[in-house]
């Protein structure tokens, strides 16, 4: 960041993902400070667990320290296990009713977050998405959260990187046409496809076939 001040850079996003300290967040938290504008947008994935539990490497403060994020992101990206270790709510492993996704779209809307884009919601048997969400006027005047979701058929396993991918398709579709569920609905779909392109004897710590996807679409 020392290097690009006198340089004048300006950037059209700050996109943040996986955090592997809490001194990286402090980073972070300097770099959107000294780079935000009003016309850039800053989305945060607050990548830290998946499937009801903490990844490994991280505890319980480390979860404080990724909090200190969500003011200030224009769009937060958590799955449904990061959304409830960042509002202290009971997770849920079936599918998720309205009542659920609301809570926890509200929650994370009240800390801070402009928006929220909460992935990994089942509220079909099958199906897989995303629920989306502002701090809307329409929930300043009626006290309650108002969402969008979009779904996918769901595969069975688990498919490294795919969290990554979305949120890059995500942030590159926002920046194009500044409609962010529509965007959220392009990144589902581009997630989709990258999965079904892999073979299903593929070794699943390279990741999904993203490069076959990416080839075909125009974006």
């Amino acid at each position: 960041m020392s290097a690009w001040q006198p340089l004048d850079l300006q950037f059209d996003a700050i996109y943040s993902g996986f955090m592997a300290t809490g001194e990286q967040i402090g980073v972070l938290k300097k770099m959107i400070q000294t780079y935000k504008t009003e016309e850039n947008k800053i989305v945060i994935d607050p990548v830290m667990a998946d499937n009801g539990q903490l990844y490994q490497v991280f505890d319980d403060a480390f979860v404080e320290r990724m909090a200190e994020l969500v003011p200030f992101a224009d769009v937060l990206t958590p799955n449904v296990t990061e959304a409830c270790l960042l509002t202290k709510t009971p997770y849920q492993d079936d599918q998720h009713d309205s009542e659920f996704i609301a809570t926890l779209l509200s929650k994370l809307l009240d800390q801070g977050a402009k928006a929220v884009v909460l992935t990994g919601i089942k509220t079909q048997k099958g199906k897989i998405g995303v629920a989306v969400s502002s701090d809307s006027e329409y929930r300043q005047k009626q006290n309650k959260v108002d969402f969008q979701t979009y779904l996918a058929e769901e595969f069975p396993g688990t498919f490294h990187g795919t969290g990554d991918i979305f949120g890059s398709v995500l942030t590159a579709q926002l920046l194009k046409s500044d409609n962010l569920f529509e965007s959220a609905k392009v990144a589902v779909d581009f997630v989709w496809e990258t999965i079904k392109a892999t073979p299903i004897d593929a070794d699943r710590r390279f990741g999904v076939d993203f490069e076959q996807v990416l080839d075909s679409k125009q974006f």
